[in-house]
């Protein structure tokens, strides 16, 4: 049983670690959060991310300021108890913004794509063990640490505080996290399982039919029912009200199919529809909610995950931009509706069926009709095994 087992595991390993492969070496933002109530500075858009295969930074910042005033920029990433600090000034000679000293009483936009240079030095007490005698490091060293772009499902936020030059007054507070784009949650992993699962139930079949014409054979292993029961077990663990690595929480998605748990948009939409229709109340439970939402667990996670090392080189190269950089005025910034708002705090099951855009309210739909599906696609292939 347990080489049978292992055998069944070995194939969906490969599975999550093939589609890690195939993400590009790119860390990005994905979505911001306001953390100070009635700023004085308002951002609208908050866009930023690295490409370590050409070395350029790419970024789209837009706001509006109630008023005229000076501000300094203080960045703070927290990330597996470890904490980064960048200040930064806009009205500094070395860093000036032109649009952002004085931040003008009106909406602005910038945006624009760089180049860092290779050779550039940066501060390595940053980075680098405390008293281990290095001063300077080539950002070549620093700046792209291989773990930050292979490990999946990264955990750690980003504060963008900007306060009153004059005396310190808080003026905006922005929260981001950063993800390298690589998850251990994959369609090929549900997909082999799927196929392992169906390849079991075709074993077990042969073999209940060759132990029917010999009573008392050997059966083979791992059966239908035992890997299907394993499929089960790791997507039950995931339903648990239990502080999981972001990674480990990924994984177990992969396994939703198990418990009749499919995202199939168009069942969801209909489902909605019928909910609807019948008096339901759809507010903050609905796919295209769900599809457009920030899950925030219960442990105060979410499932967006940045890297504390790379994010720390990113925006000490930042300085190097803001010269060049494309500064626009616009008045009427963005279209796009700012995150804060659509935070969906979650946990137990409606995390796990949510994670899947499954709303909590339609899972036993869900389950119901994948069940029917399954019984009657059995009926269609063996008419004769009907009830007479």
């Amino acid at each position: 049983m347990g080489l049978g087992r292992y055998l069944a595991v070995t194939p969906l390993v490969w599975a999550a670690f093939c589609n890690l492969a195939l993400a590009g070496d790119v860390l990005k933002t994905n979505g911001f959060l306001t953390c100070l109530d009635d700023a004085d500075i308002k951002v609208e858009r908050l866009d930023i991310s690295f490409d370590r295969s050409t070395n350029r930074i790419t970024f789209d910042v837009a706001g509006s300021s109630s008023k005229e005033q000076e501000v300094t920029a203080s960045l703070v990433v927290n990330a597996y108890g470890q904490r980064f600090t960048q200040e930064f000034d806009p009205c500094d000679e070395k860093t000036k913004v032109d649009q952002l000293c004085p931040v003008p009483a009106r909406s602005f936009a910038a945006k624009d794509s760089v180049t860092i240079p290779s050779d550039f030095i940066v501060p390595a007490r940053s980075f680098a063990a405390k008293d281990s005698g290095y001063k300077y490091l080539p950002i070549s060293l620093v700046k792209s640490p291989p773990l930050a772009f292979a490990i999946p499902d990264l955990q750690a936020e980003a504060t963008l505080e900007l306060k009153a030059r004059d005396n310190d007054k808080p003026l905006a507070c922005i929260q981001s996290v950063v993800g390298n784009g690589k998850t251990l949650e994959s369609p090929a992993v549900s997909y082999a399982a799927a196929g392992i699962a169906g390849a079991a139930l075709a074993l077990t079949g042969v073999s209940a039919a060759m132990a029917g014409g010999a009573p008392g054979a050997a059966s083979t292993g791992p059966s239908f029912g035992d890997v299907l029961g394993w499929f089960h077990t790791m997507a039950m663990n995931g339903m648990l009200s239990v502080n999981y690595p972001p990674v480990y929480r990924s994984f177990t998605k992969n396994f939703g199919f198990s418990t009749g748990l499919i995202p199939w948009f168009q069942m969801q939409s209909t489902i909605d529809d019928f909910r609807n229709r019948t008096g339901g109340n759809l507010t903050h439970s609905n796919v295209a909610f769900l599809r457009n939402a920030t899950l925030i667990f219960g442990d105060n996670t979410n499932s967006k995950q940045p890297a504390k090392r790379a994010l720390g080189s990113i925006f000490n190269l930042l300085p190097l931009a803001v010269r060049d950089v494309e500064v626009t005025e616009n008045t009427s910034p963005s279209d796009d509706k700012n995150e804060d708002g659509i935070n969906h705090v979650v946990s137990r099951f409606k995390a796990y069926a949510e994670q899947l855009s499954i709303p909590e309210a339609n899972t036993f739909m869900t389950v119901l009709l994948v069940f029917a599906i399954i019984v009657a696609g059995i009926a269609v292939a063996h008419p004769g095994n009907l009830g007479s």
